[in-house]
């Protein structure tokens, strides 16, 4: 289940760059259960209020999700070696808490262009209401999967992609 953080949304996704993960040497080079403490550590770095894990041992086992403690015993080391130490306390991938910020400033840019949106609509700037729904639009499609397609005048139009479920 994905955690609620403090504005009230869920983090219940990611932008996963599939070539990057699968192409990258670190992560290749990682024991079967260093790769999964890693990646579940990741997820659990990413749901985080702050974006950031706590720097305790017994959290990061239970957060590996590795059932044994001599597994994690095994990949601590490897695992480790892919984070760094943000603050006291604090743990973090630099790739993910990249990530998380972007996701982060996509979410207040969306926030404030729906509020200024409200403000103009209820001021009577009707103009600046459609400006702004637009532009809210546009924020959150580019986190989203999109197709990009051209339209008859040689422009580029992008669509969201929807899955079945």
């Amino acid at each position: 289940m994905a955690r609620k953080i403090k504005d009230g949304s869920y983090t219940q996704w990611y932008r996963h760059n599939i070539d990057r993960w699968q192409g990258s040497a670190e992560i290749n080079a990682l024991s079967c259960e260093g790769y999964r403490a890693f990646h579940n550590l990741v997820m659990y770095q990413f749901q985080r209020p702050d974006g950031l894990l706590p720097d305790d041992e017994r959290t990061l086992r239970v957060q590996s999700r590795l059932p044994l403690q001599s597994q994690w015993d095994g990949c601590r080391a490897e695992v480790l070696a892919m984070f760094e130490r943000k603050g006291e306390g604090k743990l973090a991938n630099m790739v993910m808490y990249r990530e998380w910020l972007f996701i982060q400033e996509a979410r207040e840019a969306k926030s404030n262009a729906g509020r200024t949106g409200a403000k103009a609509l209820w001021d009577g700037e009707p103009d600046m209401a459609d400006a702004c729904e637009w532009d809210s639009n546009r924020i959150a499609d580019a986190c989203q999967p999109h197709e990009v397609a051209m339209a008859e005048n040689g422009t580029e139009q992008h669509r969201t992609v929807q899955y079945r479920r």
